[in-house]
């Protein structure tokens, strides 16, 4: 079954990575993943609209002590959008958070493995997040008022 949310195209915007020159392959790896994301309504049509995607592995000084194999800061864009009546505002933030965000982290998976495949201390395979669990506990059950602040590309 197709989605009635499609995507258009989607981006890294930002990407650093740091590899932890002390990093132990023989002690347990520690890992911590922040989450971010905004999203933006096109100006003039309301069935479009923009996701920005943020994910953080632990880039702080206590990396060496937990064992972090690499420091990562990894932002992603996506433009979306519905094929068929606009939903409600409740369900459009479903929709993002159980569609758009799985597939920017995705992307941001894909590059993150990719990129330090190449370094020295191998491979970092992000986690399989639960975006169902995500949507279970937003913060504002009601997203904010579709706002016409920022003009998407045509």
């Amino acid at each position: 079954m197709i989605s009635k949310l499609q995507v258009e195209n989607y981006y890294i915007l930002e990407a650093s990575f740091k590899a932890n020159l002390d990093f132990n392959t023989e002690k347990k790896v520690e890992v911590s993943i922040g989450v971010s994301k905004s999203y933006i309504f096109h100006a003039t049509d309301p069935k479009r609209f923009a996701v920005t995607m943020g994910v953080i592995i632990e880039p702080s000084e206590d990396t060496k002590k937990k064992n972090y194999p690499w420091e990562i800061n990894v932002i992603a864009e996506g433009f979306f959008q519905f094929n068929t009546l606009l939903p409600s505002d409740n369900e459009v933030q479903k929709y993002i958070t159980l569609n758009a965000m799985p597939i920017l982290y995705s992307l941001i998976r894909g590059y993150i493995a990719q990129t330090t495949s190449l370094g020295p201390n191998g491979r970092f395979m992000m986690p399989t997040l639960d975006f169902r669990a995500m949507a279970d506990t937003e913060e504002s059950p009601t997203p904010p008022k579709r706002k016409k602040t920022k003009k998407l590309s045509e």
